[in-house]
């Protein structure tokens, strides 16, 4: 049963983090944490990776890179393969906050390779989307639209309508230099696994 209440604290953290309540949605996801090694079975890598989430959408990005790489260690040591790539895309989206570039390239890489050894065509769209917008960011927008209209057919495969649209806006975007490409990466790009 603790598992379960453990399972049931991690998807109310969910909820909660997608309505912009992020300090309850924290608060939820510890609890899911003390349930889970309560119950024996040690945390789940995708409990460090949501609380990463959070600390991105704070712009803590050093503490988001912190909790993913907790999260990394877990879900590499529970064999999860998805969450894996979801550590490294944290990492890499922290790292662009920060400016690291050569690091959130490194980190993207990591994770589309493993999106693509797992088959969600859905992460790997959000990959290519944002190694385009850190393409873009570098002034380099040639790139960045190959990478964007690589996003738009995997998503336009995978039957993914919000993912076309982003890479749509982004190919649109850099068409028009009008169009603001965000210094930090947004919230859709971290794209939550339950």
């Amino acid at each position: 049963p603790l598992k379960r209440v453990a399972e049931a604290a991690f998807i109310k953290a969910i909820l909660l983090k997608d309505q912009g309540r992020d300090s309850e949605a924290t608060g939820w996801a510890d609890r899911a944490m003390e349930l889970s090694l309560r119950s024996g079975s040690g945390p789940p890598g995708r409990i460090y990776n949501l609380k990463a989430k959070i600390k991105h959408l704070e712009e803590d990005f050093s503490g988001a890179v912190s909790l993913a790489k907790s999260g990394l260690k877990w879900s590499r040591a529970q064999g999860d393969g998805m969450e894996t790539a979801n550590s490294f895309r944290i990492m890499a989206d922290a790292k662009a906050g920060m400016g690291e570039n050569g690091e959130a390239w490194g980190f993207y890489e990591q994770a589309l390779a493993l999106d693509k050894a797992c088959g969600p065509g859905r992460k790997i769209g959000l990959d290519w989307v944002a190694m385009g917008i850190l393409l873009g960011r570098q002034g380099r927008e040639k790139e960045a639209v190959r990478y964007f209209r690589g996003a738009l057919s995997v998503a336009g495969g995978a039957g993914d309508e919000a993912a076309v649209r982003e890479a749509s806006d982004r190919i649109r975007g850099l068409e028009k230099p009008w169009v603001f490409l965000p210094r930090v990466f947004p919230a859709p790009l971290l794209g939550t696994s339950v």
